[in-house]
Order: C-alpha cells, then sequence, then structure tokens
C-alpha cells in the first residue's frame, strides 16, 4: 500500500502544466530559494487561530458535521422505508412496525480527520491574496507535481 504523502500528491482534477502560486514573506521566499528551506504546517496546528490569524486560522480546520433534518415522515414498514441511507443508521425499525411516524428529527454526525501536512497553494495569482495572506511575495510554482514530489521525498526520510 502506498505511504498516505505519496497518495494525498494524487491529485486527478489538477492539470499537471497548470502552474500554482504561493503568497508569502520575502524572507521566507529568500529562505527557500537559498537553502531550501520551507515550513510545512500541520492541520490541526491550523486550529489555533491566535497564532494563525483569522485569515489562516479555522478553529473547525479538518473537522466536518453531516446532518439530516427530518421534518415529518411516515415509515409504512421495514421494507418501505422513505429515509436517506444517512438517516437510516439511527433508526431502528422493528419487524412488524406499521407506519411509524417520525416528527422533527435531527441526526448529526461528526468527523475528525487524522492529522496530516499542509503546504498552502492558490491556483490564480492574485493581487488580493497578498493581503489577505499577509505576504509582500508570490512564489510562481511552474510544475506543482514535481514540487510535491520533492517535498514528498524528503519527507518520507
Amino acid at each position: 500500500m502506498k505511504n498516505n504523502i505519496e497518495k494525498s500528491l494524487q491529485v486527478k482534477t489538477w492539470p499537471s502544466d497548470k502552474p500554482l502560486f504561493k503568497y508569502l514573506k520575502k524572507e521566507y521566499a529568500a529562505k527557500l530559494f537559498d537553502y531550501g528551506e520551507l515550513h510545512i504546517g500541520a492541520l490541526y496546528d491550523f486550529r489555533n487561530c491566535e497564532a494563525y490569524g483569522g485569515n489562516r486560522g479555522d478553529k473547525d480546520e479538518g473537522k466536518k458535521a453531516i446532518y439530516e433534518f427530518v421534518d415529518d415522515i411516515v415509515i409504512k414498514d421495514r421494507e418501505h422505508n422513505p429515509l436517506s441511507p444517512f438517516t437510516k443508521q439511527y433508526i431502528s425499525i422493528k419487524e412488524g412496525a406499521k407506519n411509524t411516524r417520525l416528527v422533527n428529527g435531527s441526526f448529526t454526525q461528526r468527523h475528525d480527520c487524522e492529522d496530516c501536512y499542509i503546504y498552502c497553494m492558490s491556483e490564480k495569482h492574485n493581487k488580493v491574496l497578498y493581503d489577505v495572506f499577509e505576504a509582500d511575495t508570490c512564489i510562481r510554482i511552474k510544475s506543482p507535481y514535481k514540487f510535491m514530489r520533492a517535498l514528498y521525498l524528503v519527507l518520507k526520510e
């Protein structure tokens, strides 16, 4: 089985010849070009809004809630159950039950993904993003797959 890092590099919808853009401060761009240094964050770190600020930080980074609300529904019997597959996992209709009515039902499932490495890039060069990311430099990454492959080779060591 492939390493998780290598799996994450497989973005089938991104054309291999389309560049990505990295917004950062000149001092960090210099470290990248002069010494090959760059900062790769962890997903959970971005939950620290105080450290990353409002444009980068997100207290719910890597979290997702799936929910469904059922207003008023009648379930004829086990074979004729109009509930969605998501909601069916919470409702058990006993054998022989008839015309079960569900009113104002709210179902929620929370997901918290595994921590992982994050290296943020943009698909567009946009002057607004300089302010958003408090950057004074933008690096054009001409070959994103080659760039990510180089990161992978370093990280797997």
